[in-house]
């Protein structure tokens, strides 16, 4: 629905990015031994406690890996194999109920109501948008008198907006703008799937977007944003703290809250891990292939 909002560049060389201030190469080794002590850590835990997925669950997700392994290309091209990915997802899944046993319903360290209620307010927001890419329907770029075009249109949807106009209808004509004439003869959409709800940490939609919409957003009124590849136009809405939608949203609260707390408790737990270095010479990330 209205094009894939890109979170980072993919045609600049990995050799030239950087994360967190940091180097990508020098980055992911330092993310590949903290996961090192995660997994360690976390399966440590796990079995002091008698914490593990049922049988059926394991082999339910061995299966999908198998069945799904042909778009996970990336993982097989850089020398994961399936039982190494069915590893990872068991340690995920492991982990999410390792801190679900100490943060959760009933936990060691429970999280109360209140917070979590508190943490949703103040990191989330509801909203609609209208996703406008920097690019002609045929996704190629646009050129300057396609470029003024495009501002034009985005500054009518604004204009439009503010005229009192539903943003529903307005999705619906951008939606109509870039699809292909098999695509708009698909079912028509519910208003309601229009909403997103997103937090300051979002990763699916462009950073610059998520830090200038918390920052100046107002419930009810529409603003534009012209960001890296996208120019937004988006409008806020009240959050829906009905008692299902909470319970949606409660895991990824409570790893907003205690995720940092939990990893570095693993990780102190864990205590030292002996690194074969030439193992970490033999997968250096300046091997890894997009």
């Amino acid at each position: 629905r209205q094009g894939s909002l890109a979170a980072t560049d993919s045609s600049v060389p990995l050799e030239k990015q950087q994360i967190d201030g940091k180097d990508f190469y020098d980055w992911v080794k330092e993310k590949a031994l903290r996961d090192l002590q995660m997994y360690y850590g976390v399966t440590q835990k796990c079995e002091e406690l008698g914490i593990d997925l049922e049988q059926e669950r394991i082999d339910s997700l061995a299966k999908s890996v198998e069945e799904n392994w042909a778009q996970l290309e990336i993982f097989d091209i850089n020398g994961c194999d399936t039982q190494s990915y069915t590893a990872l997802n068991l340690y995920s899944h492991r982990s999410n109920m390792l801190f679900e046993k100490i943060y959760g319903q009933g936990g060691q360290k429970q999280v109360s109501e209140q917070e979590i209620f508190d943490y949703y307010q103040s990191q989330y927001a509801r909203i609609k948008l209208i996703a406008m890419p920097k690019t002609a329907p045929d996704n190629n770029l646009l050129n300057q008198d396609g470029e003024s075009l495009f501002v034009a249109r985005a500054n009518s949807y604004l204009t439009r907006l503010q005229n009192g106009e539903s943003i529903d209808d307005l999705i619906k004509e951008n939606d109509n703008y870039y699809k292909t004439d098999k695509q708009q003869e698909q079912q028509e959409q519910n208003p309601d799937d229009n909403y997103y709800v997103i937090s300051k940490d979002e990763t699916q939609v462009p950073k610059e977007f998520v830090d200038k919409f918390f920052e100046i957003s107002k419930v009810g009124v529409p603003e534009l944003y012209d960001v890296e590849d996208y120019i937004i136009i988006a409008i806020r809405y009240d959050l829906d703290t009905s008692e299902e939608t909470m319970a949606s949203f409660n895991n990824s609260i409570l790893w907003g809250i205690k995720g940092d707390e939990y990893e570095q408790e693993i990780i102190d737990g864990a205590g030292d891990i002996v690194i074969n270095e030439a193992a970490i010479k033999k997968i250096s990330p300046k091997k890894i292939k997009m």
